[in-house]
């Protein structure tokens, strides 16, 4: 691999898939000898959207890091929502400054291609927010049967029907999938409360939820012993978190006195996760009845949690559910899956 004077990276056969996300970012190293092991994986807590301004250090970090794995070819893949104006400003961005330190870089492409950077900022659309379709496509080599693709993450619900290898939906974009019901705005860490039910009905109450977050996801799983605080960038420790976490709801619903009123800050909790399981849950037979799926595979940090919900509905009892951890040692994500299509096409 040529690299520039900056670079950190002598000439081997490894290869490395950068995944940049709004609130995460992912490196999966694969060597293409054995692509179903991967060599190493991160899944790193940094938030793009209060951070940007740091981003080049944390990515010459994150690179200096991996200097001894001999990586050879790098593949980048990214999203735009909140941080960027525009697909073409995401690609330039994040392309300038990793292409300051490496060399050999690609871009997954919505096509199952890999561009060149300058191919990626003429067509951005192709390669913004694309990994959903590498993982699904990905898995079906693990899998091997038709099978609808769930990925709960942590701004997103979504579902990738998979027949017979490829995508069978016709979605070009997040627009398009928002529009078949294949891309759900609820996820595990980041959903407003108010997204979920507004008016939020509630013992025979309605309450109006105020737009402003005063409360998200995350306090909901944290209150339901559903997330770890692996799974968050606070250095606070499980008990504050979960203080924290009783404190923000308290306030969505205007409640001064949250340590008197934990008893029904837990049934309000309680009432909202099932609000949200019941979206989730007839997505997903809506989607299996249209494409005649009879499997599930789940992903993404939410993964347990509906592995444990789906598991016990009587409604999925003939309907056979795994987990993209069943397949591989680490996390089954868009970054292993674009790596290991690269390497069937070496």
């Amino acid at each position: 691999m040529n690299t520039t004077n900056s670079a950190f990276f002598t000439s081997k056969k490894a290869i490395a898939v950068l995944d940049i996300g709004i609130t995460t970012q992912k490196i999966c190293v694969i060597d293409p000898s054995q692509p179903d092991s991967p060599l190493s994986y991160q899944r790193i807590l940094f938030s793009l959207y209060d951070k940007r301004d740091e981003f080049e250090t944390f990515i010459k970090s994150l690179l200096r890091s991996y200097s001894d794995f001999g990586i050879r070819d790098f593949i980048v893949t990214t999203t735009a929502e909140q941080v960027f104006d525009s697909d073409q400003e995401a690609v330039e961005f994040i392309g300038k400054i990793v292409n300051k330190y490496v060399q050999n870089v690609s871009y997954y492409s919505l096509d199952n291609s890999f561009l060149s950077p300058s191919e990626a900022v003429k067509t951005p659309s192709k390669v913004v927010s694309a990994g959903w379709k590498a993982l699904a496509e990905a898995a079906f080599d693990f899998v091997k049967e038709d099978f609808l693709a769930i990925e709960f993450s942590t701004r997103t619900f979504s579902l990738t029907p998979i027949k017979e290898g490829k995508y069978a939906s016709n979605s070009k974009n997040n627009y398009d999938r928002m529009l078949n019901d294949e891309l759900l705005f609820i996820g595990t860490l980041e959903t407003n409360l108010a997204n979920i039910e507004n008016p939020f009905v509630f013992d025979d109450k309605q309450f109006y939820l105020p737009s402003f977050p005063h409360a998200k996801t995350t306090d909901l799983f944290f209150i339901s012993n559903d997330l770890h605080t692996s799974q968050t960038d606070s250095n606070l420790t499980l008990d504050q978190i979960k203080e924290n976490a009783y404190r923000n709801v308290s306030r969505m619903f205007c409640i001064s006195d949250y340590k008197n009123n934990m008893e029904f800050l837990q049934k309000i909790t309680s009432a909202l996760i099932q609000k949200i399981l019941a979206i989730i849950k007839n997505s997903i037979i809506q989607k299996l009845k249209a494409y005649e799926l009879d499997k599930i595979v789940l992903f993404g940090i939410g993964a347990d949690l509906l592995f444990d919900y789906l598991s016990q509905d009587e409604e999925f009892t003939n309907i056979k559910i795994g987990k993209g951890s069943d397949f591989i040692s680490v996390e089954f994500s868009p970054a292993f899956a674009i790596g290991y299509l690269y390497t069937k096409k070496l």
